[in-house]
């Protein structure tokens, strides 16, 4: 039993030491993103948040995108390119929509939203862009929709919490009396050998004893010399009188 919860204890260390520094890294970009308005690219991608469904069902409503980071001179027609917007509405905000069309002239990318009837009303300029749509990231998207809900910052407070009760209470707490039986046992177990083993040296000396009395042998330390038979006594010789 011992061996089997100190292998989970071990599983979950690892585990929750993986997860943990990762959810942090995450949580860490998104707030300096959010904070500063600046992407942070690592090894030349960086994560997007789509909050409308203008790019469906190419981008899903409120998820996480993969964006790979590109300048104007890598942008071709078709590409589904990140942006910082133009219109007044949403000015230097991220969007993300397809390039339908480049103007020759200026270099200016023409954009629109698959889900949209209609193109955007403002060109992209070439330094404007941030990179390249790469893919979709499902679970990261769950996780950010629990987080953007009301109730999200309680679930992530949660989860931290657990994380760290599950990691550091059982080393805090004193060992239960199930955890303390079986050395208790293994203790009346080894007194009970030692004990055995005494009363069988105990047996096998004593068991000497007769043997070496009867020899009459010179004797060792455990012999007892009252147990020797005794000797005869010599009879005494009568005086002679002086003549």
């Amino acid at each position: 039993m011992k061996k089997r919860k100190n292998a989970g204890r071990l599983i979950l260390n690892v585990v929750c030491g993986l997860l943990v520094p990762a959810m942090i890294a995450v949580a860490a970009f998104i707030v300096y993103s959010k904070i500063n308005n600046e992407p942070v690219f690592l090894f030349g991608h960086a994560t997007f948040w789509v909050e409308t469904g203008s790019m469906e069902k190419e981008i899903p409503a409120r998820s996480y995108i993969l964006v790979a980071k590109a300048d104007g001179g890598d942008v071709r027609v078709g590409d589904v390119i990140t942006f910082r917007s133009r219109d007044p509405k949403i000015y230097g905000a991220f969007n993300t929509h397809r390039v339908i069309g480049i103007d020759e002239e200026t270099g200016m990318f023409r954009t629109q939203g698959d889900n949209n009837l209609v193109e955007d009303e403002y060109e992209t300029a070439p330094e404007d862009v941030i990179g390249i749509y790469s893919r979709n990231l499902p679970v990261l998207s769950v996780l950010g929709r629990v987080l953007y809900s009301r109730f999200g910052i309680f679930a992530v407070l949660g989860v931290v919490i657990a994380t760290v009760v599950l990691l550091f209470l059982p080393d805090m707490l004193k060992k239960t009396p199930e955890d303390a039986e079986p050395d208790e046992e293994e203790k009346l177990s080894e007194r009970e050998k030692r004990i055995a083993e005494e009363i069988e040296k105990l047996k096998s000396g004593r068991s000497k004893l007769p043997e070496n009395g009867l020899t009459g042998g010179t004797g060792s330390g455990t012999d007892d010399p009252g147990d020797a038979p005794d000797e005869p006594e010599k009879e005494k010789e009568p005086e002679k009188k002086g003549e």
